[in-house]
């Protein structure tokens, strides 16, 4: 745990006899309790076999835990909190006797708040054209206590891999499915899923989801880019993008998604080449608007397809093994001064105009905000106020000294009403 500079605050290991891994961690929010909770896999025999789900307080503390229990192999590989407070995990389980008759199939756990399992299911995707290796990756629940899981489904038949795809799921409270799809772009055989959002607000003001991973041309493509694609709440793709490196080499994978105060998404992501500025591997976050615009020649629009494939469910029936144990730990802490570099200069200038209200925009030296008067402030988006004034309709305000870049610009009118706007500073 550190604090908003990186300063380590404390540290804590949570272990069995076997070795652990831990693949996701959450915060939380319980009557009386604020924490985290991790989820990952454990194994005494160098399979990862087993599930471990930890629960501790803001302060590393551990609360409860537990390591469950099945004579298959399973790995989780994200948890998240429910209203009921209590959680949802998914990942792979190595279940025989599957409808196609591979045995990586989707896994699906509803645990309480005190982590004992509420329920679990197993789901097969079964293509016609092979069999497939399944793994859910992400899971949120909804605004109406429904499931929305993401994924990548690899098919294969006897002679070896045909295609890898991601998928979406759609699931009542109780784990009943409502709906499923597998998407696939153009030109990218090889597609996966490793990030979801829920809840997102789409065009006509229904919710929708966005999905992230990375899309190649073959297993071990060297020219791997970064999708990012918005489906409705039937699955339906309402637009597509990837976004590739600068010089079109490389790989380029889109880990984690969020929404961001230009009204669109953001990622981190990792990325490879063996190009100037940077030689190998790189952290790379991409900013977009609510279409994916992130400024070309930063990102392509692809064309994504989905269909609806067959599917079969199982349980597993998990059960508790033991608690994990803790100690205190001192980790090794090391300072990185990181340098940073765009898409070719082009993704603050090439972003999306903002709404009416700032003009000119994008700018340079001075704007003004025409039939508004009233207090106001710029911020980058970092949060930081960078120039605060008291404006009034007509003036110009002065913003030369400002480094290049996106700004949200507030303005609190006489009325006391706030007024938003993007402003783009070339």
């Amino acid at each position: 745990i550190t604090s908003g500079d990186g300063t380590l605050l404390r540290s804590r290991l949570f272990y069995t006899a076997g070795q652990d891994i831990a693949n996701h961690l959450e915060p939380f929010v319980h009557p009386g309790m604020v924490g985290y909770v991790i989820a990952g896999t454990t194994s005494s025999t160098g399979d990862y076999g087993d599930i471990h789900v930890v629960k501790v307080t803001a302060g590393g503390i551990l609360l409860e835990s537990a390591v469950f229990l099945e004579p298959l192999l399973q790995q989780a590989y994200w948890i998240t909190p429910t209203q009921d407070n209590g959680f949802l995990l998914v990942g792979t389980t190595n279940l025989p006797g599957s409808c196609d008759n591979d045995q990586n199939n989707i896994l699906l756990v509803k645990l309480t708040s005190n982590l004992h399992v509420q329920w679990d299911k197993t789901f097969d995707l079964n293509p016609a054209d092979g069999h497939s290796e399944d793994r859910a990756c992400v899971v949120r629940e909804d605004a109406n206590e429904e499931i929305h899981i993401a994924g990548t489904s690899s098919v294969s038949d006897s002679n070896g891999l045909i295609r890898t795809v991601p998928f979406q799921m759609h699931l009542s409270e109780n784990g009943t499915l409502l709906w499923v799809k597998c998407y696939e772009i153009d030109s990218h055989p090889i597609t996966k899923a490793f990030s979801l959002l829920n809840n997102v607000t789409l065009s006509d003001g229904s919710a929708g989801c966005v999905l992230g991973g990375n899309a190649g041309d073959a297993v071990f493509s060297q020219n791997e880019e970064a999708p990012v694609f918005q489906t409705d709440n039937s699955g339906d793709v309402m637009w597509g993008k990837t976004y590739p490196h600068d010089d079109g080499a490389g790989t380029h994978h889109a880990v984690d998604l969020t929404e961001n105060k230009l009204n669109g998404y953001s990622f981190a992501a990792w990325r490879q080449d063996n190009t100037n500025p940077s030689t190998g591997q790189d952290i790379h976050v991409v900013e977009t608007d609510s279409v994916g615009n992130s400024g070309s020649p930063c990102e392509n629009s692809v064309v994504i397809t989905s269909y609806q494939p067959q599917l079969c469910s199982s349980t597993l029936n998990l059960k508790l093994k033991i608690p994990m144990q803790q100690m205190d730990v001192t980790p090794l802490v090391e300072n990185h001064d990181l340098e940073t570099y765009d898409c070719e200069g082009a993704v603050s200038a090439a972003l999306s105009p903002a709404p009416a209200g700032i003009l000119p925009n994008p700018a340079q030296d001075v704007i003004s905000i025409p039939g508004l008067s009233g207090n106001v402030v710029i911020y980058d988006l970092q949060g930081t106020a960078r120039k605060e004034i008291m404006y009034r309709e007509n003036d110009l305000i002065d913003i030369a000294d400002l480094p290049s870049g996106i700004y949200i610009v507030k303005i609190i009118d006489g009325a006391g009403v706030v007024h938003e706007f993007r402003m783009v500073k070339d």
